[in-house]
């Protein structure tokens, strides 16, 4: 996991998340009693407002289960963070390409992964265009009620992807709309749309009918008309998207259409 990342700080918050996760009592104290640092300590480097030393991160390659080339890598990405002149972060920057050549080419590729089979980076992403949006880990966490950790990875992944763009003070999404047509995502794009799913299964006990729509019909096709029926949906959603996102834009929804075969094999007897 630590090669997947270019900011020590990045990957402490998701081995942290990892732990939460697996256990939701588990907490940022119990965390840092684990790396054996202070609480005020690991909060600071959560908050970007201070850096450990390299002898801390040393310490810490222990309990984070490192192996040699894992722990090197580490170490020289907390000493990257702490490098005071342009020579010495070019000296460390080499370094941390030897370590891992690839390394570049990796994260780019892991944050387009990350970002399409979490549902909430794209949650976050329409969210700043809400009227009233600002930037406040704590709002968004509590409005899509995942951890602070998972929404500051989620913006800086979106950052690195240049999916967001600030103007005049304020954050907007640099696409107006977008989408993911690519074979190589087909699992992680399953792994996304069973998350809309779940989310909407969530929605049925706890939004009223007033805040939602949904519906079903059965149906007996001509499965020759599908593709066009893909397309017709298609055109539907981008239809529906140009209108419900006129005017006062107050709350973020998601909008989902699904055409599936319920009958198995040729159905003929």
């Amino acid at each position: 996991m630590i090669f997947e990342h270019t900011d020590y700080k990045s990957y402490l918050k998701e081995a942290y998340i990892q732990k939460k996760n697996a256990n939701s009592k588990y907490s940022q104290r119990a965390f840092a009693k684990h790396l054996g640092i202070s609480p005020t300590l690991i909060n600071l480097v959560f908050k970007g407002t201070k850096n450990i030393s390299s002898e801390t991160a040393l310490m810490m390659s222990d309990p984070l289960k490192l192996k040699e080339n894992e722990r090197d890598y580490f170490c020289s990405l907390v000493q990257l963070e702490g490098a005071k002149t342009p020579q010495a972060k070019e000296f460390m920057a080499k370094k941390l390409e030897n370590l891992h050549p690839a390394q570049s080419f990796q994260t780019i590729e892991l944050d387009h992964f990350k970002m399409i089979s979490n549902w909430y980076h794209h949650a976050i992403l329409e969210m700043t265009e809400l009227d009233h949006f600002k930037y406040n880990p704590s709002w968004i966490s509590k409005t899509l009620n995942i951890s602070k950790e998972e929404v500051e990875l989620a913006w800086e992944r979106l950052k690195r992807l240049k999916l967001i763009t600030k103007k005049k003070g304020k954050w907007h999404k640099t696409h107006a709309f977008s989408s993911i047509q690519s074979d190589k995502y087909h699992d992680v794009i399953r792994k996304f749309h069973k998350q809309t799913l779940e989310k909407a299964l969530e929605s049925l006990s706890s939004q009223t009918p007033e805040e939602m729509e949904m519906g079903t019909m059965t149906l007996s096709i001509d499965p020759s008309k599908i593709k066009q029926a893909k397309k017709k949906m298609k055109e539907f959603r981008m239809e529906m998207a140009q209108y419900l996102t006129k005017g006062k834009r107050t709350h973020t929804y998601q909008l989902s259409t699904h055409l599936f075969k319920l009958t198995k094999g040729d159905s003929r007897e």
